[in-house]
């Protein structure tokens, strides 16, 4: 939606409104000339007028002096002035459609997300690359600093457009780093939100955020938007962000995952790593991201020489279930770990001492159920015998052992009962109780000596 004005600037007619941003408005109006431009007006009231007006006048003339070498990947800055209370820049007015209206139209096919963000590391790489000289300051390459959807414009012909050169910074040979405060918090990296330093590493950072709103249509930390202070505390502490969407090709996703690693030095390190990888996946060819993600999904085990020196002599791949590993949606190129187990001859560290041979294999004899056996049915005879009654006594002795041993006692127990039913039943009674209990004991080691 435009607003419509008709109002004077110095030289500049304004006609209307056709964006707004965190620092500025950029209107449609009319130089001195009768052309057609595009007006960006920078309030520079305030404490930190100053600072501000200078990093616009810088932003204006790396932009004018880039653009003649960039092929007209930025739009050209045909003039920048102040003009109290703003820092004008007059601009070539190209006609085109922001990207964040089309991320508002919804999530992004991975071809056009990648072929969009290709064209933005293009971008980079020549910026990057710049060298330039300003105030007698020498320059080695250019630091957009606040790359996002509203400063990206995409033209009728494929082609796109970077706009916003306003805290764009130019840094020197001998400095790795300067300093800048002002960036959209949603694209602003963690080490740029803690410290304030900015090198080629925030651009990439905020092309990562700007490539995963264009297949996720939603930022990675939208979690935290509605509040501001919070938003910047949890991507300065790199707190748990959502996921790529797990219908996004993987290796796009890994794309995307190595643009956002936590650690910088497993980022990309140059915007023609970035190029090269986009570039591959859109030519369906080996991405590298991809590649070193699958390596990182494999732990390495090694295993030392066995004690008696017989080493294993093939590679064994164990498949693993997947970790635990949070996340939040997981990506499509995660996938399952695997152990790779390296079967290679090593050395073991520490010498190790032969272990002793193992005992040699007793067989423990049980003599005590037989015996309980035996005696559960000689006594009571023998105790008949004692007591004067030998008939009793010896036909005990001669029946009982055979029904004993033929039936397990279940025949030879009644029998025991009516021959001690007489003299001292009670007491041979008692006694012939409790010396039979281990019977089915003598029963089972009687079937442990049978031969098999």
């Amino acid at each position: 939606m435009t607003t419509a004005l008709n109002w004077t600037l110095g030289p500049y007619r304004i006609a209307r409104e056709i964006g707004r941003g965190q620092f500025g408005t950029v209107y449609q109006a009319t130089d001195g000339e009768g052309r057609q431009i595009a007006l960006k007006l920078v309030p520079v009231e305030g404490t930190d007028s100053d600072e501000k007006v200078s990093a616009e006048r810088q932003g204006a003339t790396l932009q004018q002096r880039f653009s003649r070498i960039s092929n007209h990947l930025v739009p050209d800055v045909l003039d920048h002035q102040l003009i109290h209370p703003y820092y004008a820049i007059a601009m070539e007015l190209v006609s085109g459609q922001p990207l964040t209206a089309v991320i508002k139209a919804g999530r992004l096919p991975d071809h056009r997300a990648a072929t969009i963000a290709r064209a933005i590391s293009r971008f980079l790489e020549k910026a990057h690359e710049f060298t330039t000289s300003i105030d007698d300051h020498s320059a080695t390459l250019i630091v957009h600093g606040d790359l996002k959807p509203a400063h990206i414009l995409l033209l009728a012909d494929g082609s796109i457009r970077v706009l916003d050169f306003g805290i764009a910074k130019a840094l020197a040979s001998p400095k790795p780093a300067t300093t800048n405060r002002w960036a959209s918090v949603d694209y602003a990296s963690p080490e740029r939100l803690e410290s304030g330093r900015v090198n080629e590493q925030v651009d990439f950072w905020s092309l990562g955020v700007l490539l995963f709103e264009m297949i996720a249509g939603v930022r990675p930390y939208l979690t935290y938007e509605h509040n501001p202070s919070r938003l910047e505390t949890a991507i300065r502490r790199q707190e748990p962000r959502l996921r790529v969407p797990s219908d996004v090709d993987p290796k796009l996703a890994a794309i995307v995952e190595k643009l956002l690693a936590s650690q910088v030095e497993r980022r990309y390190q140059s915007a023609s790593q970035i190029a090269r990888d986009l570039q591959a996946f859109l030519d369906r060819a080996p991405v590298v991201a991809f590649a070193e993600a699958t390596r990182a999904n494999q732990a390495t085990v090694r295993i030392p020489p066995t004690l008696d020196g017989i080493l294993p002599t093939e590679s064994t791949v164990i498949n693993l279930p997947p970790s635990g590993r949070a996340p939040l949606p997981d990506s499509r190129w995660q996938r399952r770990s695997e152990l790779i187990v390296e079967t290679e001859p090593l050395q073991p560290e520490v010498p190790v001492c032969p272990l002793p041979p193992p005992p040699a294999a007793t067989t423990k004899r049980h003599y005590k159920p037989l015996i309980a056996a035996v005696l559960s049915f000689l006594v009571p005879g023998f105790g008949q015998i004692y007591n004067g009654d030998y008939l009793r006594g010896i036909v005990w002795l001669i029946v009982t052992p055979g029904f004993w041993i033929g039936t397990g006692g279940a025949i030879g127990w009644p029998f025991h009962l009516i021959a001690s039913y007489t003299a001292y039943r009670r007491a041979q009674g008692t006694a012939v109780i409790v010396l039979s209990l281990p019977r089915w004991r003598a029963k089972s080691f009687l079937r442990r000596r049978a031969p098999a």
